[in-house]
């Protein structure tokens, strides 16, 4: 496809340029006319060596890094910005000439990494429903018990010692963040859930992400961040799909047990195909969007680290510092909380460490906060809601052992032990300190409580139904009114 448009902007711009030197031959001197040529063939010629060499270079960094998944499973999906195909997937990333990760992950009936298949109604009306907003680090794809399960099963393993009965609903899903998480929450959990409390489990960086867009054909798996999101499947096809960027294959699982056995065997990864692409147009893209704040994420975070930097020891982000940071993205967070807080449902906000803040963290001997650490608290101090520190679960831990056992070597993301290790901490803390202040208050039912919860930006929600599934909106009538996307 890439070549195909290379070759066809090519054409057509060189029936353009010959067309003018054709109007402009009888008025311009004829070496004039061969000096434009010539330059314009030179141009031409060095643009197709520089997409060459990007070209070939991409094929060594594709041997290098590959993620690659047995079968299509995931597809854009206009309220969660993707769902995986309910079923086994197997995901299979390799760095270098070693194996980071070699899972395999259950998809649910409504699109979400989970045990569990999920309804909309509790099964029981003393189980006390959590529901789970996150990104990778909660997901847990390449996991083989993802944080949210595990959590589930930690409180499940108490109930026989205390009366609270509990269920943990995971709604995370990779690479997202606020964007995706206000139009989770608005149009698929509130309108047609019962729940009782909501984890919001933040990695630094998400409240900034845009609406995240993960999407598999049949030998390709594309991402995506688009501040304005597609309403339809014709939309993203045509404005979001040209634009995305190819992440990882689709092979099948003989293919990647070939290439585990070759990793193995220490062959030489040397070079593979990347497919045809513009790739030095776009990393130049890319550069400029950097180069124009277009990077919100990165942007934003860089604000917020320059305000933290210039507060007081022990002093709090303001809401108006907070804001300015975001450039108002953050309306999105204070719908949700304010929601919740209408309808008395507790929230739970949970920094997610990286390994870096982590190890930095345990070199300081645990004194003093980040800024994750301090703008997690400082929400949680201005709207009224409970502030889980994740950096506290790794406290005594050695730096080297959180880089070697807590986190994966060759990936960014925590590992088994690391993801464990959080998920018992917050077990703990949901049972001793969170439900037993919260535990008395009532659910949020579907289609309940107040309407008004942005008038700027209400819309008549989806009528409730009785069984979950992606995309499926029951009959229950007198469903509650919802921000628009």
């Amino acid at each position: 496809m890439g070549l195909f448009f290379v070759v066809a902007i090519g054409v057509m711009d060189m029936a353009l340029v010959l067309a003018g030197a054709c109007v402009l031959s009888p008025r311009v001197p004829a070496v004039t006319v061969k000096r434009i040529l010539l330059s314009y063939c030179t141009s031409c010629l060095c643009y197709v060596m520089l997409e060459f060499v990007f070209f070939v270079r991409e094929g060594f960094t594709a041997a290098q890094a590959i993620t690659v998944y047995d079968r299509p499973c995931a597809a854009f999906d206009p309220v969660a910005g993707y769902r995986w195909q309910p079923g086994v997937a197997r995901i299979l990333r390799i760095v270098g000439n070693e194996v980071a990760y070699d899972q395999r992950f259950r998809a649910n009936n409504c699109g979400y990494i989970s045990s569990r298949d999920y309804t909309y109604r509790k099964p029981r009306r003393d189980v006390k429903r959590i529901v789970v907003l996150g990104d990778s680090f909660s997901a847990g794809d390449y996991l083989s018990v993802p944080l949210p399960d595990r959590l589930h099963e930690l409180l499940q393993s108490g109930m026989q010692e205390e009366p609270i009965r509990y269920e943990v609903y995971s709604f995370a899903l990779p690479g997202q963040g606020l964007q995706n998480w206000h139009s989770i929450f608005f149009r698929e959990i509130a309108p047609k859930y019962e729940f009782d409390a909501v984890i919001i489990a933040c990695y630094l960086g998400d409240f900034a992400r845009a609406f995240t867009i993960f999407h598999h054909t049949q030998d390709r798996a594309y991402f995506g961040r688009f501040p304005d999101p597609p309403k339809t499947a014709d939309g993203f096809r045509a404005r979001c799909l040209p634009r995305m960027t190819v992440y990882a294959q689709i092979q099948s699982g003989q293919t990647m047990d070939r290439m585990v056995a070759a990793v193995r065997a220490g062959r030489d990864p040397g070079w593979r195909w990347p497919g045809v692409n513009l790739y030095a147009t776009r990393l130049l893209y890319r550069r400029v969007r950097n180069l124009v704040g277009a990077n919100v994420a990165t942007d934003q975070t860089r604000r917020l680290q320059g305000i933290a930097e210039g507060c007081e020891p022990c002093a709090m982000i303001s809401r108006e510092q907070l804001n300015e940071a975001y450039g108002g993205r953050l309306v999105m967070l204070w719908e949700m909380l304010e929601y919740c807080k209408r309808r008395r449902v507790p929230v739970l906000l949970v920094s997610i460490p990286s390994r870096e803040a982590c190890m930095a963290r345990a070199r300081r001997c645990g004194a003093g906060q980040n800024v994750h650490q301090l703008e997690l608290l400082s929400i949680a101090k201005l709207y009224g809601v409970e502030y889980f520190d994740g950096y506290k679960a790794f406290a005594g831990e050695a730096p080297e052992t959180i880089d070697s056992v807590y986190w994966l070597r060759l990936d960014g993301h925590w590992s088994q032990e690391g993801s464990d290790l959080l998920a018992e901490a917050l077990a703990g803390f949901v049972r001793s300190e969170w439900f037993r202040r919260f535990g008395q208050r009532a659910i949020a039912m579907p289609g309940e409580g107040p309407t008004a919860v942005a008038p700027s930006r209400v819309r008549a929600s989806a009528e409730h139904g009785q069984k979950a599934g992606p995309g499926v909106i029951g009959e229950r009538q007198g469903a509650a009114r919802l921000p628009q996307d």
